[in-house]
C-alpha cells in the first residue's frame, strides 16, 4: 500500500551536500541509534568528511511492504517531498 505526503522520521545521508539516501525510522531515538552506527561505519572507511547523516521529520511518499515467511514487514520511502535541513543539504 502506498501513502503520499506522510510526515515520518528518516535518517538521511548526504554526500557532497546532495541527498543520496534515506531510510525510514519509527522514532527519533531509533534514527539517532542508526545514525551513530552509520557514522562509525563510514568513519572507519575514512570518508566522513564528505558524508553527513541527519535525522529529522520529512514529508514523503511511503510504501508498506508486507512480511513474507521470515522476511519482516517494513516501510520504504519512495520520495521525499520536503525536509527541514539547511540549504547546504538541498
Amino acid at each position: 500500500m502506498i501513502e503520499k505526503g506522510v510526515l515520518i522520521w528518516a535518517l538521511c545521508m548526504f554526500m557532497d551536500s546532495q541527498l543520496i539516501e534515506h531510510t525510514y525510522s519509527k522514532s527519533l531515538s531509533e534514527c539517532m541509534k542508526s545514525k551513530r552506527i552509520a557514522s562509525r561505519t563510514i568513519g572507519n572507511a575514512g570518508d566522513l568528511e564528505r558524508v553527513n547523516f541527519a535525522c529529522g521529520q520529512v514529508t514523503a511518499d511511503i510504501e508498506h511492504i508486507d512480511g513474507i515467511g521470515s522476511t519482516q514487514e517494513r516501510i520504504r520511502i519512495l520520495k521525499i517531498h520536503e525536509h527541514k535541513y539547511e540549504d547546504a543539504y538541498k
